[in-house]
């Protein structure tokens, strides 16, 4: 049961994709030119598309990684003899279930795609000539 709240709070989570999404979007705007610059030179629309989708699935890997470890801190180093044996020495500590921080780590990889794929997109279809105009 505890695993099903768990992941659905994880569901919740993915509307956080919505801001990496706006994030993505900015970042493609603001590079518009840049993006036909190099469009001019040669690129390919997969090489752009890629680079999008890459920073965009890097990005939210390495938010999940440092709550990850944020995690992995704070549950090491709450007392929990205090609070769940009134002081009473724990003998087996529960360990970290690196299940959920694998699955976690998975969720935002495929956040940073979903977040990632329309501005990728929208960055493959930008006409080179209108994009140095820009």
């Amino acid at each position: 049961m505890l695993r099903l709240v768990v992941r659905g709070a994880g569901a919740v989570v993915l509307l956080g994709g919505l801001g990496a999404f706006n994030v993505g979007m900015m970042a493609v705007r603001q590079r518009i030119r840049r993006i036909g610059i190099r469009r001019s030179f040669g690129a390919t629309s997969a090489r752009v598309f890629g680079a999008i989708m890459l920073e965009s699935v890097v990005a939210t890997v390495l938010a999940g990684l440092a709550a990850v470890a944020l995690a992995v801190v704070v549950v090491r180093n709450l007392p929990l003899a205090d609070w769940l044996n009134n002081g009473v020495p724990i003998a087996d500590a529960p360990g970290f279930p690196v299940q959920a921080a694998v699955e976690g780590l998975v969720a935002a990889a495929g956040v940073g795609a979903l977040a990632g794929l329309l501005p990728a997109l929208l960055a493959v279809r930008v006409q080179v000539i209108d994009a140095i105009r820009f």
